[in-house]
Order: C-alpha cells, then structure tokens, then sequence
C-alpha cells in the first residue's frame, strides 16, 4: 500500500487525466462545457508481481551518456571551426574569390549530416548490442 500511497500522491496519474481531457477537449472544440465529455480517473489499489528485471530501465540508465556523446562532439567540432574560421577569416577571403552563399552553408550542412550520421550509427549499433 506504500506504493500505491506514493503513486497517487505522485501526481503522474493526474497529468495522464489532464492530458486526455485536454486532447478530448481538442477533438470537440464547438461543444459547449456542459455537453463537453470528460474523462473521469479512478485508482484501486492490486496485488502485482514482484519486480524482477525491465530491460528499458537498463537502456534509459545509459541513454543519458550517449546522449552527452552525440551532441558534445559536434558541439566542441562547431565551437572550434568557428573559432577558427574566424581568425583566419577563411570565408571572406573565398567571398572575394566568387564563393556563393549557397555553396558556403551547403558545404557545412554536407560536413554535418556526415558527423552526424557517423556518431549515430556507433551509438545506434552499440545500443543494439546492449538490448
């Protein structure tokens, strides 16, 4: 009855009977609020089997590192060709040689999707090894 007590006090199951209303609400927005239909939530506590083991709580427990893996390498990548760009002023000068913006932000969103896809598939193969 602990946890019970502690889920129903939590407030998880009043957000879950909000949120339905809300998209209840939004499936019938000419109605008026007495016709309007709502979802009513009951808790009755039961007997359930002892935890044993949930393969989805050991994939979020390391989610967050690969997390922190995908967006810190292109971050510390963007932050240092910024820079970089920046004292040597690489753009202008290819600017005065006929560079095109089109060609500029193409070449970078070509280098990113390829970053990208490449830390994405380590961490979705390495993840599929875990599950």
């Amino acid at each position: 009855m602990n946890n019970f007590d502690k889920y129903t006090k939590g407030g998880y199951s009043h957000l879950q009977n909000w949120m339905a209303n809300f998209i209840l609400r939004a499936q019938f927005p000419d109605e008026i609020d007495e016709r309007l239909p709502t979802i009513s939530h009951l808790l009755i506590p039961m007997s359930s089997n002892e935890y044993t083991d949930d393969p989805f709580a050991r994939f979020l427990a390391i989610l967050g590192f690969f997390l922190f893996l995908i967006y810190i390498v292109p971050l510390y990548r963007l932050a240092y060709r910024i820079v970089n760009e920046k004292e040597t002023r690489a753009r202008e000068s290819m600017k005065m040689m006929g560079l095109q913006d089109t060609s500029y932000w193409m070449s970078w969103l070509t280098y990113w999707i390829i970053i990208v896809s490449i830390i994405s598939g380590i961490c979705t193969n390495y993840l599929g090894d875990l599950i």
